[in-house]
């Protein structure tokens, strides 16, 4: 989880990825690592 360690409350507990968009200024979820598979060099959400 990209995001495991940052407290983060808009993007949420399964959050992969919190991205920031600066035009709205907030915070939202990009992917579910509940969802995640991950290879030597790869991870796929």
């Amino acid at each position: 989880n990209l995001c495991g360690s940052v407290n983060i409350t808009q993007c949420g507990s399964s959050s992969a990825v919190c991205a920031y968009d600066s035009m709205k200024k907030g915070y939202h979820s990009v992917g579910d690592s509940s969802l995640k598979s991950r290879s030597k060099y790869l991870l796929e959400f």
